[in-house]
């Protein structure tokens, strides 16, 4: 899956997975059967759907997922405490948000630099392209800031943990 080549970037020529989908989706499924068997709801909201290819899949795995796409996800967003906020008023009291994101941790950023392949990742020369980089400090910074628990969950997908391609997080919205 990719962007097609519409001049605004977000049209997707297709419906499939990305590559991403393949580390991240299991560790998603995990998150959101736990929650879903203490917390007797299955109900979803996808918001940064993209194509929507992992809201169906959620359909797929017995969700009520319903999801809505505007490149609206955090390492796109010029606004991230808009986002975060939008975020947090979405979610019902005593409700989660699983956010995934790519990870940049110190250890990954200096493994990049001593490997040379630091600038091919920060690559400003690609349209449309990621804008923030977040890492675990500073992700949780704006999630508790907007009025999420302090107490974050963040698990690491693809390659080992201080090397993640990504991380997820699950916040929960107090009751």
């Amino acid at each position: 899956m990719k962007p097609a080549s519409t001049g605004s970037g977000f049209a997707w020529d297709d419906a499939g997975h990305t590559c991403a989908h393949k580390y991240l989706l299991p560790k998603v499924f995990e998150i959101l059967d736990s929650f879903r068997k203490v917390n007797d709801t299955n109900r979803i909201f996808d918001l940064g759907c993209g194509n929507g290819s992992v809201t169906n899949a959620l359909v797929l795995k017995g969700f009520q997922a319903q999801g809505i796409d505007a490149s609206e996800v955090v390492e796109h967003v010029f606004l991230p405490r808009q986002y975060a906020r939008t975020l947090f008023d979405l979610i019902e009291p005593g409700g989660i948000a699983v956010l995934s994101t790519p990870y940049h941790g110190y250890l990954k950023n200096l493994v990049m630099a001593l490997t040379g392949t630091l600038d091919k990742h920060f690559d400003v020369l690609h349209d449309y392209g990621h804008i923030k980089f977040w890492s675990v400090k500073t992700l949780s910074k704006l999630l508790k800031e907007v009025g999420f628990d302090k107490d974050l969950h963040f698990y690491y997908a693809g390659r080992v943990p201080f090397l993640s391609k990504s991380m997820i997080v699950v916040a929960h919205k107090p009751r």
